[in-house]
């Protein structure tokens, strides 16, 4: 029986890792924004920690609204602040940010209109959990979109 019950536990954990790449893109950290469709992140947060997919966002059109949207698990306790999404550099490549749905989505639009090479911009997520009736900030998460 003691047996059984080990194998099952080591069935479980390699179960566990054979799931898809974290991040939806084919190397599991990026996707595309080509313009085919909504350009979104999903973000989930648990014990405020904020994990966005894809985590480096690639975008390829121009003039597209990013769309970032807590995960149902993650919309019962929290929401995006006011500046949920904003970039750490100024740029005038971006802009109308706004927190929509009851603050459980935030947008911002992404004019890249750069021409050239690559353009990276580091953006903060900053959500709220709500703990005793207040809303509370979690640690920020600063990812990257990469304009081409």
């Amino acid at each position: 029986m003691r047996h059984l019950a080990a194998a099952l536990v080591v069935a479980s954990a390699v179960a566990g890792c054979a799931g898809p790449p974290r991040g939806g893109g084919t190397d599991g950290f990026a996707t595309h924004c080509d313009g085919s469709g909504a350009c979104k992140v999903s973000v989930s947060v648990s014990g405020c920690v904020i994990t966005p997919d894809p985590a480096t966002l690639d975008v390829d059109a121009k003039n597209i609204n990013i769309f970032w949207e807590l995960d149902a698990a993650s919309s019962v306790s929290y929401r995006f602040p006011d500046d949920g999404v904003r970039l750490k550099a100024a740029s005038s490549e971006f802009d109308e940010p706004e927190a929509q749905g009851f603050r459980k989505k935030f947008k911002l639009h992404d004019k890249n209109t750069l021409s050239g090479t690559t353009h990276r911009y580091e953006y903060a997520i900053k959500v709220q959990k709500l703990e005793w009736f207040k809303w509370v900030d979690c640690p920020i998460l600063d990812p990257w979109v990469v304009n081409h």
